[in-house]
């Protein structure tokens, strides 16, 4: 956790979080407490932070059922279709990890509950782990050569998009991105 912020009028608060390089370090904050160089660590950082929104109250809200992951649709099959939306949008975060096997021992050990462990589905060596709020987060395998101190490092997000090259475009040209990896899978096409 490297800052946070509490909007009484919107009825949130946003808890931004950061995995941190090893020896970069953040000032001091908690859950109970955050300051002005929280605040200006996080807007001058040089890295990426997720950021948590959460609406107070729901956590006591027994009518709550919780948000959309963004996983469920019309355009899914098996377990995944439903009715509305029509079409699936937001997919997941990743975590990369050296050994994907013993994170996911690790995470299981710690109470984490798993859309697909590694040795399950089509695609091997790989997996998906629910959040508490049912998002998923994918676990995968990184380069070892690179010589990684910290034991996973958030690598990507995954959007769902209705033009391929038109949201490459929109990020690369208004957002300064770049493309790195281009992946057809031509079994959804």
């Amino acid at each position: 956790l490297i800052h946070w912020i509490h909007m009484p009028a919107q009825g949130c608060t946003s808890y931004f979080l950061e995995r941190q390089r090893a020896g970069q370090r953040s000032p001091p904050c908690s859950l109970e407490r955050t300051s002005t160089e929280c605040e200006r660590y996080f807007l001058t950082m040089k890295g990426t932070a997720l950021e948590l929104m959460h609406l107070c109250g729901t956590e006591a809200r027994p009518d709550f059922k919780g948000y959309w992951s963004g996983n469920t649709g019309r355009d899914a099959s098996g377990d995944l279709y439903a009715e509305e939306p029509a079409a699936r949008g937001f997919g997941h975060i990743a975590f990369n990890v050296d050994d994907v096997y013993d994170a996911c021992a690790r995470l299981e050990k710690q109470g984490v509950t798993f859309r697909k462990k590694p040795d399950e589905g089509r695609m091997k060596g790989l997996a998906f782990a629910f959040d508490p709020d049912g998002y998923w987060i994918e676990i995968c395998s990184r380069c070892r050569r690179l010589g990684w101190s910290e034991y996973q490092n958030l690598s990507q997000t995954m959007l769902r998009v209705k033009d391929g090259p038109e949201s490459v475009d929109f990020y690369t040209k208004h957002l300064g991105m770049t493309l790195l990896r281009r992946s057809d899978f031509k079994r959804w096409k």
